[in-house]
Order: C-alpha cells, then structure tokens, then sequence
C-alpha cells in the first residue's frame, strides 16, 4: 500500500489525474481499509500539501464519493474531504495573493507590528494611531498572529533568499493601517485549515459542509465536549494554584524571578544595550551571567507556579 500511495502522491502532485484515479481505485479494491490507513497517515487528501492545488484532488474526491461502493467510515471520510474543499478553493486564492505579494523588505515591519501586540502600552499614538491594538478584530489572539508570521517566514525564506540588507526600513503607514496584520491573518486562515485537516485524518473528525458553511464536528459529540471542558478546567486549576501561592507566599526581590530581573534592569540601564552597525543597524539586548539568578538551591516563585502546575498534568 505505501508504493501506491507514494504513486498516488506523486500523481496529484504533477496534477496527473488520469493516472492518479486507476490507482486510486486499484489502492481502494485490494485494500480499503489499509490504503485509507497510509494515506491519512501521510497527508495525501490534505490540500495544503500541494499549496492549495485543489484541482486533482477535486477530481478524485467527485469520483469516489459518486460511487456506493465503500465502507460507510471511508464514504465519510471521502465526504469530509469533498467538504474541506469548498474552504480549499477559496483558500488557494488567498494563499496565491500572499505570496505573490511577500516583499522581504518588509519583513522588519512585520516584526515591529507582531511585537506591537505583545507591548501595547509602549506603543506611541502618534505613531501608531493604537490601530494595530484592534488586532482582535480579525478574530485571533496575538499568539496565533505570531504563528502566522513563523508560517509567513517560513514561506519567505522558502521562495526568497533574505538578505539582511534589506532589512533596514520599517513602513509605519503599512503598521498604522493594519496592513501587516489583516496579511497575517489571511495566514492564520491558512494555518486553521490546516489544523482541521489534521483533526480529519487523525482524530476522527467529520466535515459536514451546509450551502456555503462547513461545520467540523468532533466522532462524538460528548468528545469534542469533554475536550473542551478540560480545556476550561485547566486554565480555571492554573489560575487557582497561582492565586493561592500568591496569597500564601512573601514575594520578594530574592525569590521572584520578575522582581529580580526588575531590580537588575534599573540598576544595570544602558548597559543592557548596545548599537549595532554591522550588519544592519540595530539595538540588542545583552543578558549579563548574574550569579545571583544562576546559582542557589531556592527556587523562583515563578518556577514554584510552573511546577505545581505540571504536577497536576502529570499526575
């Protein structure tokens, strides 16, 4: 079954529909239940494999979910992927436009408005004009605008050599009019979609798709609750622990390590930082070995919260 699904995988990849089809259905009438197996173990039904190339894929999908001749858990499947496909056309458009549209001289700008996000009260109005705080008007969290840009870098570097050269100006009106973000969350859309890919091929999960909506809905209706229920308990417990070690706990500039870092940066100052001119000009932050955050049997305060809290994972 691997060497047909090897076959197969190369196939939609040359966009060969016509070989791909035969081996498919060659693939599905020796062994249905096997081939399925090593092809969601590998991806080949997951349109983002092929950057959103939908068209072979669409072809195979319209043949098999025709036919009533497999299983109900693979004409399930089959049907999930048809689904996903809807999302996929769309999603081959926006991913198209992004690329064509990556500019690595713009890379800087995009890491001065992802680290925007996570200092928001640093960030000067008239600068900024605190549009880029209403990130959440996109509908993520910072952190999963900060996966975007890992995934936009990585296509970046992918298709791009960067030069470091190139990475001296910043496009404040590009900041200011949420540019840089609404593209970030264009990626997220894509990293989404390729997290639900996952969940089908690996977790059971069904796409049902409804005039224009496709609802992801978990094997079993109590699963997908009691996932989401532990979820909730983990962060309510989390909050719980650090609130009672505060509570219950002398924090001071010896045994926290925030207070500790605190007192050393008002001492230390400029210190901490010098400018770089080579190989572009830039600030950075230099961490001095301070001894007295290194070395000691005590643990932190933070450190206290962070066990107790993988106790409660582990055990």
């Amino acid at each position: 079954m691997k060497k047909i699904v090897e076959e197969l995988r190369s196939n939609i990849l040359n966009k060969n529909s016509k070989q791909a089809l035969p081996l498919l259905m060659q693939g599905l009438s020796q062994n249905e239940v096997e081939l399925l197996k090593e092809i969601k173990k590998q991806g080949i039904f997951r349109c983002s494999t092929y950057d959103f190339e939908f068209n072979t894929l669409q072809v195979l999908i319209d043949h098999t979910t025709s036919k009533k001749l497999f299983s109900k858990e693979s004409t399930s499947y089959f049907q999930s992927v048809k689904s996903l496909l809807f999302i996929g056309r769309e999603l081959n458009k926006t991913f198209k436009k992004i690329i064509q549209e990556i500019d690595k001289s713009t890379l800087k700008s995009y890491l001065v408005c992802l680290d925007s996000l996570f200092w928001p009260n640093h960030i000067n109005n008239n600068i900024f004009n605190n549009k880029n705080n209403n990130f959440q008007t996109f509908g993520y969290s910072k952190e999963e605008i900060a996966s975007a840009f890992s995934f936009l870098f990585f296509k970046l570097n992918d298709n791009k050599n960067l030069d470091i050269n190139q990475l001296n100006s910043v496009d404040i009106k590009g900041i200011r009019d949420n540019i840089f973000i609404k593209n970030l969350s264009s990626f997220y859309k894509i990293i989404d979609f390729k997290e639900i890919e996952i969940l089908l091929d690996c977790f059971g999960y069904k796409a049902i798709r409804k005039v224009n909506q496709v609802i992801i809905e978990p094997p079993d209706e109590r699963l997908g609750k009691s996932i989401d229920l532990g979820y909730i308990k983990y962060e309510l417990q989390h909050s719980a622990d650090s609130i009672d070690l505060i509570a219950n706990f002398n924090i001071i500039d010896n045994n926290s390590l925030i207070q500790c870092a605190r007192k050393f940066a008002l001492e230390l100052k400029d210190i901490l930082f010098s400018i770089e001119e080579k190989p572009s000009k830039r600030i950075v932050m230099r961490f001095p070995m301070i001894k007295e955050l290194i070395s000691g049997e005590q643990l932190f305060f933070e450190e206290l919260i962070l066990i107790k809290s993988i106790q409660k994972e582990l055990f």
